[in-house]
């Protein structure tokens, strides 16, 4: 079964004319090159570090944009050395478009059923809730018969094969 890649940006919705543009495109990741997501009017740099083999998923690292005073700027086009960040994501090819996925936390079907409160904490004893948030304010463990872990998706508008950093100083 071949696939195909295309996502589509809603034009005119709001934001970069441009970055609604690149989001309307074919690119498919290949290991070693780069990434760029688009956002509201600025862009984001990534490096593809795994491909999977049907091209539908891929790891990549999120890249850091560091100010060089050596090359000549302008406002929002300076020439930016990216840089390593050690922090990561993965994309996936899922309805039509690339998504972010994340695992998360959440509490299980039979428990959401079989509680009675309208908030979910507030089933949970002082040692559970202990157990399952720790210090946060989302679920952060797993407690069997609680809590699972679940994947979350998010869409992105991303074109891969190029790192094109933008920050756009008037916001």
């Amino acid at each position: 079964m071949k696939t195909n890649f295309r996502q589509k940006a809603k034009i005119g919705v709001a934001g970069s004319f441009f970055n609604q543009l690149m989001s309307n495109n074919s690119s498919i990741p290949e290991l070693g090159k780069g990434a760029t997501e688009m956002h509201f009017t600025d862009r984001t740099c990534y490096e593809v570090i795994k491909v999977s083999k049907d091209k539908k998923e891929a790891r990549l690292e999120i890249l850091v944009a560091k100010y060089n005073p050596e090359l000549p700027h302008d406002i929002g086009h300076q020439n930016w050395i990216l840089e390593q960040s050690g922090r990561f994501i993965t994309v996936i090819w899922k309805w039509n478009g690339w998504k972010t996925k994340r695992t998360i936390v959440r509490f299980t079907k039979e428990y959401i059923k079989n509680c009675k409160f309208d908030a979910l904490a507030k089933g949970l004893t002082p040692q559970q809730h202990a157990a399952v948030y720790g210090n946060d304010i989302r679920p952060k463990n797993v407690i069997e018969g609680l809590t699972e872990n679940a994947f979350e998706y998010s869409k992105i508008n991303i074109i891969f094969g190029r790192k094109d950093y933008y920050y756009d100083w008037s916001f």
